[in-house]
């Protein structure tokens, strides 16, 4: 097994689907969305799921999510951003509509909130702990709100499965006892 790092999930998924790697961690909407591009792979493990690292951050003006209402809110459009904004709007009886989107990465999402660009942001740590740090804001939503939601996956293309499947199950391994480890 080769490991390979990644700076940026755009070029991680490019090489995944054009079978430049054969397994990668994922997230299960970008698992699921891959394969509706036609990738045929398999989710072989879960492998971590958020329960409060990734949320919805405020400005001082913004206490309660339904105070988002009408504001311009921060998050990167088609990603998993904005997969739990939809999520955490639907739950508070909101859509897309009753807010200003502004279409930026989760970084550049919090910082907007700290300059005052934004009036709210989806974004994860350490972005989203050094944001509320330095703006005086305030948590309107977390993944922790809605466990199960955000979950990380190992996937493979199904055909090293099929070729491979002693490799799949000694990464699954390795991967397990190098998080007890």
């Amino acid at each position: 097994v080769d490991l390979k790092a990644y700076p940026g999930l755009a070029d991680l998924s490019k090489d995944y689907l054009a079978g430049n790697i054969q397994g990668r961690a994922n997230l299960t909407l970008d698992a699921i969305n891959e394969a509706y591009e036609g990738l045929n792979h398999k989710v072989v493990a879960a492998i971590d799921y958020s329960s409060g690292s990734d949320g919805i951050i405020g400005s001082k003006d913004i206490k309660e999510f339904r105070d988002i209402k009408g504001k311009r809110v921060a998050f990167e459009h088609g990603t998993l951003e904005e997969f739990l904004f939809r999520y955490a709007l639907e739950e508070n009886g909101m859509t897309l509509s009753d807010v200003t989107p502004l279409n930026m990465d989760p970084e550049s999402s919090a910082k907007a909130v700290v300059s005052g660009e934004a009036d709210a942001a989806v974004t994860y740590e350490p972005y989203m702990g050094q944001a509320l740090s330095e703006s005086g804001g305030n948590m309107i939503y977390s993944s922790a709100k809605a466990p199960g939601l955000i979950t990380d996956v190992l996937t493979f293309h199904s055909d090293f499965i099929q070729a491979y499947p002693g490799t799949a199950e000694a990464v699954i391994d390795a991967f397990f006892r190098g998080v007890e480890f």
